[in-house]
């Protein structure tokens, strides 16, 4: 599995929801089937201003050698794992609606690159 793929992967998909949470909190919300209020909103657009940083230090980590790579790897692995977690939770227990797996896809398959790219022997550390 190419690391520069994975990275560029995360980076297109963060940058996407991001903007979506930042910029359209309620929309997106209903989208995935809950009800948008005051409280909410300020949460999805914190979530989406960190998306768009994930995005840019993805996209940054491309392509590069340099120093903080190594430790960006297990970062996201750990990060997008513990966010997989969560989804699959929130899909088992049902709240929302069928979108609620899409988030659970997009952070499991995520997380397989980056725990993958962890381990593997290609791996400079």
């Amino acid at each position: 599995m190419n690391l520069s793929a994975v990275f560029s992967a995360q980076a297109i998909l963060a940058a996407l929801f991001g903007l979506c949470f930042l910029l359209a909190p309620g929309w997106i919300m209903q989208v995935y089937g809950y009800a948008p209020d005051p409280a909410s909103v300020f949460f999805a657009r914190l979530l989406g201003s960190a998306y768009i940083g994930i995005a840019m230090i993805s996209w940054g980590a491309r392509h590069t050698t340099l120093v903080p790579r190594p430790f960006l790897v297990p970062a996201f692995a750990t990060a997008n794992t513990l966010g997989a977690v969560v989804a699959i939770h929130q899909a088992i227990i049902g709240q929302g609606n069928q979108l609620r797996w899409l988030n659970a896809a997009i952070l499991l398959t995520l997380a397989a690159g980056f725990v993958y790219n962890t381990f593997s022997p290609r791996f400079a550390r």
